[in-house]
């Protein structure tokens, strides 16, 4: 399996400003976003046929994500 690192660098460069982005938005969990990325990641690009947009999923998943855990904690 090809992570985030093994991207073209235009690619990779959109993957890092989304992941600096959500670290910037939520924080509390800056640690554990790179690998929940990764994770969503994985799954969205086994099956992408247009990577273009992908980092756009993923964020817009984790955040989704996030949220409704921030929405049960408080």
């Amino acid at each position: 399996m090809m992570g985030i690192d093994g991207q073209d660098p235009a690619e990779k460069i959109q993957h890092q400003r989304a992941l600096e982005n959500l670290c910037e938005e939520f924080p509390e969990v800056r640690e554990r976003l790179p690998e929940l990325y990764e994770k969503i990641y994985s799954e969205l690009a086994t099956d992408a046929t247009i990577r273009t947009f992908i980092s756009i999923f993923i964020s817009r998943e984790l955040r989704e994500n996030l949220r409704s855990r921030q929405g049960l904690n408080s």
